[in-house]
């Protein structure tokens, strides 16, 4: 996440990793507008925000080249949404173009940014879980400030029950 704590990792792995920061989150629901579809099993809608995007073309070209990578976010719910976002955006569970193929990814946590806890997190790494999606949807959207994009919503739903209470009656 923090190109601080990368670069103390990248000392203590050594040349034969490349370690590189997110620089915490690389996607998020837009400002402008609901972001989740509500007629649509309520899908969300990520952006890339522009503050983002040349660390996620960055990343990007670290993958193409990369035989596997390792995410070392937090332990905590942000951390297991970075990671999560990080697979998404970078296409590591699926085939995206031949430069970007499926990528072998794994999650490594450690409780201290130490040379034997990282050495013994990238030694037990664990495989990234898609299961944390649901969760990390729920928080993102919770934290979104939509309360205008959802009066809105209600307001149209209002509306359209209205047209049909009309039809429905002949008027």
């Amino acid at each position: 996440e923090s190109p601080t704590k990368s670069k103390t990792i990248s000392k203590f792995l050594g040349p034969k990793y490349e370690v590189l920061s997110s620089y915490g989150h690389i996607r998020d629901l837009p400002k402008s507008k609901l972001g989740i579809d509500t007629e649509n099993d309520f899908k969300p809608d990520y952006i890339i925000p522009i503050r983002a995007r040349k660390t996620i073309k960055l990343l990007k070209t670290a993958v193409e080249k990369a035989d596997s990578v390792i995410l070392a976010t937090d332990e905590d719910r942000e951390g297991e949404a970075i990671a999560w976002h990080l697979v998404q955006a970078l296409g590591l569970d699926e085939a995206k173009s031949e430069k970007l193929k499926a990528k072998n990814y794994q999650r490594i946590v450690f409780h201290e940014i130490t040379k034997p806890a990282i050495e013994e997190a990238v030694k037990t790494a664990a495989e990234a879980v898609a299961s944390i999606r649901q969760a990390v949807l729920v928080e993102t959207a919770g934290k979104q400030d939509a309360g205008d994009h959802r009066q809105q919503h209600r307001d149209r739903r209002r509306e359209h029950r209205h047209r049909e209470q009309i039809h429905a009656s002949g008027s």
